[in-house]
């Protein structure tokens, strides 16, 4: 079982951007795909990795994300892997506000998109938040509220590469 080896399918839309990765998380409807489509359009040189559920995993370093045979309704199955940039939970929202989340925040934000059977069978359950646990303490979690604009997909750029961001349209 992958999760004894801090390793496990969390559920979300994963991009890549500047050879490093960015986990999109939310509930089913929230705009994950739209996000990352979003990115797609408007962030020149960014692709899809993972459009469901893209394999997460802690090693010496940092946190890797990597592609999945399991991508929702996106054919999109590569195998390759990223160091994790950051990890952003969305929500829909009137205007585009991005913020970090502290450590009990963001473990709370990762928490819901980890296999929810996992949490009825208690050495699964552990590994589960042993892994969220060191997630939490390696990258950085956002909550992006936003609307399904270049905008948040720009603001959520910005926020995680820094100013190293251009686009053709500025």
């Amino acid at each position: 079982m992958t999760v004894w080896e801090d390793t496990l399918a969390l559920h979300g839309s994963c991009i890549v951007y500047k050879g490093k990765a960015v986990l999109f998380l939310g509930e089913s409807g929230t705009g994950k795909s739209t996000h990352t489509r979003l990115w797609r359009e408007n962030i020149p040189g960014s692709r899809l990795l993972n459009d469901d559920s893209p394999m997460v995993r802690y090693e010496e370093g940092g946190v890797w994300v990597y592609g999945s045979p399991w991508s929702g309704k996106t054919p999109c199955y590569k195998a390759e892997r990223y160091p994790l940039v950051g990890c952003v939970r969305l929500s829909q929202a009137p205007e585009n506000r991005m913020r970090r989340l502290n450590i009990v925040q963001a473990y709370a934000a990762l928490h819901p998109s980890a296999p929810p059977a996992f949490a009825y069978e208690e050495a699964l359950y552990g590994g589960v938040c042993g892994l969220l646990g060191k997630m939490v303490s390696s990258v950085p979690v956002y909550h992006l509220a936003c609307l399904p604009d270049a905008e948040a997909a720009e603001l959520a750029c910005c926020t995680l590469y820094g100013d190293g961001y251009e686009t053709d349209s500025k």
